[in-house]
């Protein structure tokens, strides 16, 4: 889909929070390469819609709401106690403080890349 950039910018801003944020994970390696293939067609289709500016603040709102609601989630393969679970949850705030800032600063400088970093933090609260 010619959209190399683009991914490598939402990938960046996806694999910081999700290797704190956890998440769904498929149970059979063909049901993981499903769903990451998925989830890239996905982003890849997303970048490339022109949304108005109130739908991108709105996904930045909601994602970080459902991130700080929901996140770290653990699963069979990583069971989390409780002290792991305040370490991710400070390194997630961390990592919206810093993603947050630096889209609204994209977003007053009408710097275009701003919506790649959305569509990777919208699709970790939706993973």
């Amino acid at each position: 889909m010619h959209a190399i950039w683009e991914m490598l910018i939402s990938a960046c801003v996806f694999k910081m929070l999700r290797c704190h944020a956890g998440g769904y994970h498929a149970k059979t390696r063909i049901g993981c390469y499903i769903f990451s293939c998925m989830m890239v067609l996905t982003l890849c289709v997303c970048n490339r819609i022109n949304f108005p500016l109130e739908v991108y603040i709105l996904s930045v709102i909601i994602s970080d709401i459902f991130i700080l609601t929901l996140a770290p989630i653990d699963n069979v393969n990583n069971v989390l106690d409780d002290k792991e679970k305040k370490r991710h949850k400070k390194e997630i705030l961390k990592i919206l403080l810093v993603c947050n800032i630096a889209i609204m600063i994209m977003l007053c400088k009408n710097i275009a890349i701003f919506k790649y970093c959305i569509s990777g933090l919208s699709l970790v609260a939706l993973a």
